[in-house]
């Protein structure tokens, strides 16, 4: 793992910062650390963070790359950036400079890079970012599976000649990518064929949606029915490694393959036969379920 002190980078003076609070959403620090040990960033190198957050993943890169190295943050919320810059400015770190911009387009005035890191999710590869690294560079970023919210995994790419190349897969995930702030986190920004938010927030996804028609009947009647008397079992077995469950599901759901979420921040994941949007019988509604 990263072997960088808690000495060396605080972690609480970005996260829990006393004069701007805690910070909302920041991605968490062990996941931060995998994903940079994966990075296998240098002294002298040339990176390109795209997600500030709370500056925490910035400054950690800084210190790995030295005075030597040069840091490019972006984010898209120009409230997280300006902190970010000040906690570096503090502490008197002069190799990393935080930018308000859409990642997905990069920053071409400081490419080109060694090695770029996300801590969010685009729904393809950007040909940005491929443009913006040199040859024999790293990509870490987390990828969709599957066209429904929230499947993804952590992929470690290699830019080569030929263009880039997976080299290995981690269970993981971040939000998704955007072109401004987060207001609500609820509700995906890519994916979803119909919410409701009236008694409360509630919202499916349709791998199947190419077989519904434009008033999303087919969409809007399963949630209905996910809703309606929803039967849910709670899981006696063995413990599971649902994060590879879930991986699995959304590799061989195919077409079925349905995400619902009944309630702010529960979602579930399953099969659900496009037929039986209409043919289901009220009272048990299974298809969809998480213990």
């Amino acid at each position: 793992m990263l072997s960088v002190s808690e000495a060396a980078v605080p972690e609480r003076c970005y996260t829990h910062n006393e004069d701007r609070g805690a910070t909302d959403n920041r991605s968490n620090p062990t996941a931060i650390h995998r994903e940079l040990t994966t990075l296998a960033a240098a002294e002298g190198m040339s990176v390109l963070e795209i997600g500030t957050g709370s500056g925490y993943s910035g400054a950690l890169l800084a210190y790995i790359v030295g005075p030597s190295g040069r840091v490019t943050g972006l984010d898209i919320d120009p409230y997280m950036v300006r902190w970010a810059n000040i906690l570096h400015h503090q502490r008197d770190l002069t190799n990393i400079a935080c930018h308000t911009a859409d990642g997905t387009a990069g920053w071409p005035d400081d490419a080109p890079y060694d090695r770029l890191v996300t801590w969010c999710a685009p729904p393809l590869l950007p040909h940005a970012w491929v443009d913006q690294l040199t040859v024999g560079s790293v990509i870490v970023t987390a990828l969709p599976i599957a066209d429904v919210p929230k499947l993804t995994v952590v992929a470690r790419i290699t830019v080569g000649v030929g263009g880039p190349r997976i080299d290995a897969v981690f269970h993981g995930g971040y939000i998704e990518t955007g072109s401004s702030p987060r207001a609500d986190y609820d509700v995906p920004l890519r994916w979803v064929d119909w919410e409701n938010r009236v008694p409360a927030s509630s919202w499916i996804s349709i791998a199947w949606r190419d077989l519904d028609d434009r008033l999303h009947t087919g969409a809007r009647t399963a949630l209905a029915r996910l809703l309606k008397d929803t039967h849910t079992e709670p899981y006696q077995g063995e413990p599971l490694d649902w994060a590879s469950w879930r991986t699995y599901a959304a590799t061989t759901g195919g077409t079925h393959l349905t995400m619902a979420a009944l309630a702010p921040r529960r979602d579930r994941t399953g099969p659900l036969h496009p037929d039986l949007r209409r043919s289901h019988p009220a009272g048990r509604h299974d298809h969809c379920r998480r213990p």
